[in-house]
């Protein structure tokens, strides 16, 4: 995703964010806000690509809109995290593995259109 950068900003959770452009498979027209404040860079879903973290993404054809509320740290210190255990492997096929993650998906809360948008690519 290619993203033109813009001179507008805007206040999203305390922190000051610029306006960036951009199509999504050369058809879907998507607006990000981001911060150069928080170093690591990232934002929601699968976009990326911004000099900071992405706080908000509208996406105006699809009716979707992303905007953090609050922004939380916490201690990344090596000794504060440790290797998860592993499962056992369980081979499975696409409708097992979007039935799966549909599951898991709800489970955290995310089962907007902007989630199912994105599982049905």
């Amino acid at each position: 995703m290619k993203w033109k950068l813009t001179d507008e900003t805007r206040e999203i959770a305390g922190y000051q964010c610029h306006r960036a452009n951009a199509l999504f498979f050369d058809s879907i027209y998507v607006v990000a806000f981001y911060t150069d404040e928080i170093l690591t860079k990232g934002g929601p879903e699968s976009f990326n690509g911004l000099p900071g973290m992405i706080l908000g993404i509208a996406i105006p054809h699809q009716h979707i809109t992303i905007f953090a509320t609050k922004v939380t740290g916490f201690d990344t210190s090596p000794d504060k995290w440790s290797l998860p255990q592993q499962g056992k492997s369980t081979a499975t096929n696409n409708k097992e593995f979007n039935t799966i993650t549909s599951k898991m998906l709800k489970d955290f809360g995310l089962t907007s259109e902007w989630v199912q948008f994105f599982m049905d690519l």
